[in-house]
């Protein structure tokens, strides 16, 4: 009995079957072996099963949670080796919920940070939640299952609030031709993956992007202005067999203004991704270098304000031709 008598949940678990025999009993101190003869009643024996099976279902929920603790610490190892570094995770609940102070993303080509991230694990209806603070704003996104038994099709539910484009954009490691000082995002995503996610033709649902008071200084040597100020913009996306439908994309800011809508047909390779895009730019001829441009698109912009692109080929070698009404 030495080895039980040193694990305290068994010691424990031997005085209470000891006191629930000196009640079977009836006289203190009295054992099963000793004294008179006893004869258990029904809701003696329902008692004890309901005490053995409350004491199995702990003990088999602690020693799970000790799984779940000690997979969590390879699962943080291992992620850090990866470039995800995890700040003081922990699970908390009935539901075990990972909690984290902060979760970086950090690649040779951009970092990312999230803060206060929580995910858990809900069963009525059962889905799988993740929230976090996102550069000033928040995150948060809800994978919800078929059933319990299958994963597919999946719907995944996404949402983006009041999210500082200057703090997102500042983990960017690249050099860009332009540099964005103001400016908020937010996004709406629901989406059902129909099976592996691999497969592009797997997606379908929609995607809609908004952008509010944005402000950019860049160095494009066509625009005569240096900064473009209050810069809204909006995008609304269609996935569906394996195609992405831009249903509409406009990007303004005063009197420059420019439109997209069409077809990204998706590849194997992002770079063999096929383009039937119909973009119109507006830009008035005083605001711009026209001499910086060919002569046929100078033209349109000279006697319209505007010039009319169709852009065809693949995102590795894009061919826009200029659209002449």
């Amino acid at each position: 009995m030495r080895f039980f008598d040193e694990i305290t949940p068994m010691r424990g678990f031997l005085s209470a079957l000891s006191a629930f025999g000196n009640a079977f009993e009836g006289a203190p101190g009295a054992s099963f072996s000793g004294g008179a003869r006893w004869r258990p009643r029904a809701r003696h024996v329902l008692y004890l099963v309901l005490f053995l099976s409350s004491w199995a279902i702990f003990f088999a929920y602690s020693y799970g949670c000790r799984l779940l603790e000690a997979s969590l610490a390879a699962a943080v190892n291992r992620g850090a080796e990866r470039g995800v570094l995890v700040d003081s995770p922990r699970l908390e609940g009935v539901l075990p919920t990972l909690s984290a102070r902060e979760i970086v993303l950090d690649t040779d080509t951009a970092r990312l940070s999230l803060e206060e991230v929580r995910a858990g694990v809900h069963l009525f209806p059962p889905h799988v939640s993740v929230s976090s603070r996102l550069a000033g704003g928040s995150a948060a996104l809800r994978l919800e299952p078929a059933s319990p038994f299958s994963p597919f099709p999946l719907r995944v539910r996404g949402e983006l609030k009041g999210v500082s484009l200057p703090d997102l954009m500042t983990g960017i490691r690249k050099e860009l031709p332009i540099t964005v000082n103001d400016g908020t995002i937010g996004l709406h995503m629901d989406v059902s993956v129909a099976k592996a996610p691999r497969n592009a033709g797997a997606l379908s649902g929609r995607i809609s992007l908004t952008l509010s008071e944005g402000r950019l200084r860049h160095g494009l040597p066509v625009l005569r202005v240096e900064e473009l100020t209050n810069i809204r913009g909006r995008a609304e996306i269609a996935l569906s067999a394996g195609n992405v439908g831009i249903e509409r994309l406009f990007v303004e800011s005063g009197d420059i203004a420019l439109e997209a809508s069409g077809t990204l047909r998706l590849a194997g390779k992002p770079a063999q991704t096929g383009l039937d895009l119909r973009a119109t730019l507006a830009l008035p001829p005083e605001r711009a270098n026209l001499e910086l441009l060919p002569r046929r698109t100078r033209r349109q912009m000279e006697t319209k304000g505007k010039v009319l692109v169709r852009i065809g080929g693949t995102v590795a070698s894009p061919l826009p031709n200029l659209v002449e009404r």
